[in-house]
């Protein structure tokens, strides 16, 4: 579990990451209970998004089928740490201050703690200091009318419908975004897909 900036908000954000399938037990359906369960936790727990980074390129497509969407891209931005390496070795709570006003102030950003802050200071002097870009990575809406609401009490001039299908869950919810609140509507023809 970790939080995530939206819209100004902080909300509970959960990833899983380094999962996998040894081969010989490879398609036989246990990635799917996997996901399905973990989708319920997460649902249970009230975390209405989930993240993850794929390790491979072909994993976008897989991760597809389980309602994941590519949110943010790679990009060569070499983020600046090399100045916080050299803090960390000196003062690491103070490093970690300015690594927190300057990285995760921005909207839609993933939150460190301070505990993740030392792991990644770790891992970096560890590895010789390569440098560091954004990674790409995809979400899935775990619980589209929380998100839905929050979207909507900052766009208050807002005005749509939106159709929302979970395809693990078959869950078809139509929502009407107005004035800044979210209505769920029932018995409504939507033409979108």
């Amino acid at each position: 579990p970790c939080s995530k900036r939206y819209y100004g908000e902080l909300i509970p954000l959960s990833d899983i990451y380094g999962a996998g399938t040894v081969p010989e037990r490879r398609r036989k359906g246990y990635v799917e209970k996997l996901w399905v369960q973990a989708f319920e936790v997460i649902r249970e727990r009230d975390i209405p998004l989930k993240t993850l980074i794929p390790a491979e390129k072909w994993l976008y497509g897989f991760y597809e089928k389980y309602g994941y969407e590519r949110v943010f891209e790679r990009h060569g931005e070499m983020l600046d740490i090399d100045r916080l390496v050299h803090r960390y070795t000196v003062d690491a709570e103070n490093a970690y201050a300015l690594f927190d006003k300057e990285y995760q102030q921005y909207d839609f950003t993933v939150l460190k703690s301070s505990s993740d802050f030392v792991v990644i200071m770790q891992e970096y002097l560890q590895s010789g200091c390569p440098a560091k870009v954004n990674l790409s990575g995809m979400a899935r809406v775990v619980d589209a009318k929380r998100l839905l609401e929050l979207y909507a009490v900052k766009n208050v001039e807002k005005d749509f419908m939106i159709k929302v299908s979970d395809p693990v869950f078959s869950d078809i919810s139509v929502y009407h975004i107005k004035n800044g609140l979210v209505i769920e509507t029932q018995n409504v023809k939507v033409d979108i897909e």
